[in-house]
């Protein structure tokens, strides 16, 4: 990265122009460095928290940062203000499945007649089908597994239930196959079936 001055540096720190390809973890301690000097405190700590990594600024380059501010045994280099910790952002669910299908709007419309979900909406102004909370689980598989059926399908959709059997009696009717787990786990029961295109499906009803 090309070298830039201090007051380039803090000013595309302060109005976030320095593209996040070339934030490094030297460009990190620069910045702070500068900023604890110059910047009010508060406004430090607000920039800090939005843009900085403070396992980044503090561990990696500190060791070299004070031998450069050491003279004489002294130390001058400034305190940095206390950050805040900064929680790590994820994910708050699962807000979409998409997939590949030969006719989507005919496995839609299976989809909504025998299992109850929504089409997607025609427009914003329609809302899309909500799923009732509750557990899920996101889980890989190896690659060879087995529990999927078929080796060319590489996923497995499963849907809670209130009543299995219930759910169960009525595909039946409608002529779909399903195959009942006989065993009650400690987690609840199962069920699988497939969709017209030969997609895997597993009906569970959890615990109360």
């Amino acid at each position: 990265m090309k070298s830039v001055s201090d007051d380039e540096h803090l000013r595309r720190f302060e109005d976030q122009s320095l593209p996040l390809g070339l934030w490094n973890h030297r460009a990190h301690l620069k910045v702070a460095v500068t900023s604890t000097t110059r910047l009010p405190q508060a406004k430090f700590i607000t920039l800090a928290a939005r843009h900085l990594r403070p396992e980044n600024l503090f561990k990696p380059w500190l060791p070299t940062y004070e031998t450069k501010c050491t003279t004489n045994g002294q130390t001058n280099r400034p305190a940095f203000p206390h950050l805040p910790h900064i929680p790590m952002q994820h994910v708050t669910g699962i807000g979409g499945l998409f997939f590949r299908s030969k006719d989507p709007a005919a496995l839609g419309k299976w989809y909504h007649d025998h299992l109850g979900i929504d089409p997607v909406p025609a427009d914003y102004n329609q809302k899309s089908w909500s799923q009732e909370a509750g557990p899920t689980v996101f889980a890989p598989f190896p690659s060879d597994t087995d529990y999927f059926g078929h080796a060319d399908k590489q996923w497995m959709i499963n849907f809670r239930v209130r009543e299995l059997d219930a759910l169960v009696q009525q595909l039946r009717a409608a002529k779909i196959d399903v195959t009942v787990d006989p065993q009650t786990y400690p987690n609840g029961r199962f069920a699988r079936l497939h969709d017209p295109e030969g997609n895997p499906i597993e009906l569970w009803e959890p615990e109360p």
